[in-house]
């Protein structure tokens, strides 16, 4: 619907500049129409409506010839209030100095009751049975609509730093290998030297994006051998240890110059040997 209205008030005014947009709730609306209806501010009748409308005489007649003991007020502005919100009606034109025009849009927003809640007498214990199953209703079908899973990066992009499971990855593979062989925290260590020398290249960024994405997963996604795509490995592995080698294993293939392939460099351990070491 958004797109619609935005294209609405393109074609009313091309330039974009001049329509001065405001919010009104469907009732507050409907109260309106209904004070104009019943005669408390039949001046203003321009506002809502063209000047050759025939629904607003329609209403107002059935208004006034219809008994308060049969419908009340409040009952009428509800109906009113309905009868928009289930036609989608979600804007309308505004008013100046009491008249209709397009140089102004009004944002129509709001619930509106059940009809079923409508045929309740207002302040009557049925109406407020009636609502509250209402309230019930719309909260259990809140919690049974899928949520939208987001992944929260913890920091923004562009990456101006490594983000922190990153980072406790590398911490934590420091203090795993400490006592083992030191090329493996020299290969780690020129991969995490690397990566804050890319911070800022948007494909880098891409890069630790994925990476936290499939690092966030609640199953570790994995391909088995003779496969092409993914599925779920059979245990979850740790998030920041997944980050901190999957950002390594991905700059061998982007910066192979960087790493020793064939022999260890200058105590770097070679690719070959750090596959064995990082595992599948």
């Amino acid at each position: 619907m958004d797109r619609e209205y935005e294209a609405l008030a393109a074609a009313v005014e091309p330039d974009g500049q001049g329509t001065a947009r405001s919010n009104k709730t469907r009732y507050d609306l409907a109260v309106e129409i209904y004070d104009v209806c019943v005669g408390k501010k039949s001046s203003q009748a321009a506002a809502i409506s063209s000047s050759h409308a025939t629904w607003v005489p329609v209403l107002k007649a059935a208004i006034q010839h219809t008994k308060s003991e049969w419908v009340r007020a409040e009952q009428w502005i509800d109906g009113l209030a309905t009868a928009m919100a289930t036609s989608g009606i979600e804007w309308m034109p505004g008013s100046h100095r009491g008249r209709m025009t397009c140089a102004r849009v009004v944002r129509l927003g709001g619930a509106a009751p059940y009809r079923q809640v409508l045929v309740a007498r207002p302040g009557s214990l049925k109406r407020a049975a009636m609502e509250a199953s209402q309230q019930l209703e719309a909260a259990e079908a809140r919690a049974k609509r899928p949520r939208r899973r987001v992944v929260d990066f913890g920091c923004k992009v562009p990456f101006e730093r490594l983000p922190k499971m990153v980072q406790d990855g590398f911490d934590r593979l420091d203090r795993i290998f400490e006592k083992g062989d030191r090329g493996v925290l020299d290969h780690y260590q020129a991969a995490r030297n690397l990566l804050e020398r890319c911070l800022g290249d948007p494909l880098y960024d891409l890069m630790m994006m994925l990476t936290l994405t499939m690092a966030a997963s609640t199953v570790t996604p994995t391909v088995a051998p003779g496969e092409r795509g993914f599925s779920a490995a059979d245990k979850r592995k740790e998030p920041e240890l997944l980050a901190a080698n999957m950002v390594t294993r991905m700059l061998w293939f982007m910066r192979p110059q960087s790493f020793p392939w064939d022999k260890d460099e200058k105590g770097v351990l070679r690719v070959s040997e750090m596959t064995k070491k990082i595992g599948g």
